[in-house]
């Protein structure tokens, strides 16, 4: 059991003199030693999610996540749960709609409201999605929402109508 310790404490010890390391390297960082991984390539698809992929495709085609997202407003009015912070607020229920679509778009895809600012032909600039984001996304309109696209979904998928409350 040592020798095979031993051995395979030799070869970690050559392998960055050797460059065996396969991108690993012991390096300083603010004067401690640290280790550095290099990032690997991108890795080719397996074919079996390929495959799912393109059965996927074959029976619904191609989805666009903005499309689902408006048709389960459209099925569940959760915009109604955003309520704004300040006194009052003079959008128009239709305008109020796409903003916060776009905004609850960038946030939920990590794509950001700067990138769905610039994206897309909907008119909005990055000014105005982050003045909704800011009246009208916080953490309790968020909890309001999720609960009521979770009730609304088993409602749809279960006989029984399981509820969220708080």
């Amino acid at each position: 059991m040592q020798g095979k310790l031993r051995t395979s404490l030799d070869r970690f010890e050559q392998a960055p003199a050797e460059g065996t390391t396969g991108g690993v390297a012991i390096v300083k960082k603010h004067g401690e030693p640290w280790i550095r991984v290099s990032p690997r390539g991108k890795q080719e698809e397996p074919e079996s999610l390929v495959a799912i992929k393109g059965e996927f495709e074959q029976s619904w085609g191609t989805i666009d996540l903005l499309d689902i997202l408006k048709y389960a407003e459209f099925d569940t009015d959760f915009i109604a749960e955003f309520t704004s912070v300040a006194t009052r607020e003079m959008l128009s229920k239709d305008v109020l709609r796409r903003r916060l679509l776009l905004v609850l778009f960038g946030l939920g895809t990590s794509m950001g409201i700067k990138r769905v600012a610039v994206t897309g032909d909907h008119g909005e600039s990055e000014a105005t999605l982050r003045r909704v984001r800011h009246l009208f996304v916080d953490r309790a309109n968020m909890r309001a929402d999720l609960r009521e696209l979770v009730n609304a979904t088993f409602s749809i998928t279960s006989a029984k109508s399981v509820t969220l409350t708080g």
